[in-house]
Formats: structure tokens, sequence, C-alpha cells
């Protein structure tokens, strides 16, 4: 789902990575005060949020950040609702092997 502020979802460039580098990505640029925890990540392919209608646009830095944008405008929630289950309708689920907290 796209965040309020922007109407953008963040995202990372996972392709190629092992599941030990997509948590220290998490680790690094994800986890904090906003996401206090992590579970896991959703994987799936750029076609999948292309066909929605949206599209991906590089967002560095950090490295391997892009945001999926051109979301239905904040007050079609609905439509948002539609498309980002689409698009986790063709998402792997991948749990992390233990809850990652955050820490002062």
């Amino acid at each position: 789902m796209p965040a309020a502020k922007d109407n953008k979802a963040s995202i990372f460039d996972i392709e190629n990575q092992t599941s030990a580098e997509v948590e220290e990505c998490g680790r690094s640029h994800v986890l904090g005060p906003a996401v206090p925890k992590l579970y896991g990540f959703g994987k799936f392919h750029t076609d999948s949020v292309l066909s929605a209608g949206l599209m991906i646009e590089k967002a560095e830095p950090p490295p391997r950040h892009a945001n999926i944008v051109n979301w239905p405008p904040p007050d079609e929630k609905e439509k948002q609702i539609l498309i980002a289950l689409q698009i986790a309708d063709t998402a792997d689920l991948c749990l992390f092997d233990s809850i990652i907290h955050y820490s002062t």
C-alpha cells in the first residue's frame, strides 16, 4: 500500500540477494521507531507491479531502493487496496528465522 504522505510504496530490489542480505537490508534501512519489528518480506516480480498499471522508479539512496508509483489518489483507497491485493497474490512470503526487534 502506498504511504499517505506521498502516495508511494517503498520497496527494495532483492533480486539475486540471499535471505541474509535481505535481512541486513531490513536492519539497516527499514527497522526503526516507525517499524519496530520485522517478521520477513514479500517477494514479487516487477511484472506484477507493471501489469497492475503502476510503475517503479529508483529512489537511491539507500542502495537498491525504489518506489512503486502511479497509485490511485488517496481518496480512492478501495482501488489502492484492490491493486495491492493483486500484487500480493503474486508474491511469496519469506519469514525470517526469528522476529527482528528495534532497540535504541
